[in-house]
């Protein structure tokens, strides 16, 4: 829900670019970064942030110069408004794990963020893993087996 702590804002360097090869300065280097928000943050706040670094390292490197394109702006998500979707998905969590959900807040950007902006009740639940975003990124096949019947319980009571 809206009120549990979500964490730090992360501002995550995602991609790097620039030069052609090893030997030679570049005279050109792109640094994207994704930032993911707060509830009541604002993305203008932070790239705020972002200039006034790139302004300090100018005072020292007058030759240095940056562009801040925002290319994307998304609001962060929380459960608020959806408690009637949440407290079925909790029963049916409970029935099918034995014991109630922990709610907790999550520092990180999810598509159900965009669902939630467009007026469509909205929850995030997942199973448990681990190394997110990489390569060898897993899943708990056991939580992922219940999952399906939470999301199938949740769905049938909620449309019913």
């Amino acid at each position: 829900t809206s009120k549990l702590p979500c964490g730090k804002t992360v501002f995550h360097a995602s991609t790097i670019g620039g030069g052609t090869d090893y030997a030679t300065y570049p005279s050109r280097t792109t640094l994207g970064v994704e930032i993911g928000t707060q509830p009541g943050e604002r993305l203008a706040n932070r790239v705020s942030d972002i200039e006034a670094v790139c302004a300090a390292i100018a005072e020292r490197e007058p030759a240095f110069r940056a562009e801040i394109t925002v290319q994307l702006e998304r609001d962060p998500f929380t459960s608020a408004g959806h408690e009637r979707l949440l407290g079925i998905m909790n029963a049916a969590f409970e029935k099918e794990r034995g014991a109630a959900p922990a709610e907790v807040g999550l520092n990180a950007w999810t598509d159900a963020a965009l669902m939630q902006s467009a007026g469509i009740p909205t929850v995030l639940i997942g199973p448990a893993g681990g190394n997110l975003h990489a390569p060898d990124e897993w899943v708990s096949i056991a939580e992922l087996t219940q999952l399906c019947g939470i999301l199938e319980l949740t769905a049938r009571s909620f449309l019913a």
